[in-house]
């Protein structure tokens, strides 16, 4: 099972958007394993400083700064690839003309 696919089971439990088959399932594997557990337990914790910081009508500085630090680490963390084009190995195939 990839990484992704981890977090997806993870936020389908948190989003009570399991089946209560799988949920049961996905509990007994939480308390079977603690590296789980523990993922499960950041997520929530993730989700809940976010939901606060949306809910204040304003945020101070280093209120954002945490808030944008944790959202960048737990993408980080699932490999999501936010590559731009300027990653691409295009070789300088695609030039743009410059106009004189």
């Amino acid at each position: 099972m990839t990484t992704n696919d981890c977090r997806k089971l993870i936020d389908l439990f948190l989003d009570d958007e399991l089946p209560l088959e799988l949920n049961l399932e996905f509990k007994e594997m939480m308390f079977s394993d603690p590296a789980l557990s523990a993922e499960v337990a950041e997520s929530r914790r993730t989700r809940e400083a976010v939901a606060a910081a949306y809910a204040k009508d304003w945020m101070r500085e280093d209120e954002r700064q945490r808030v944008f630090a944790r959202i960048t680490a737990e993408v980080s963390a699932a490999d999501i690839n936010r590559a731009s084009q300027l990653d691409l190995p295009l070789s300088g195939q695609f030039q743009l003309p410059i106009s004189q």
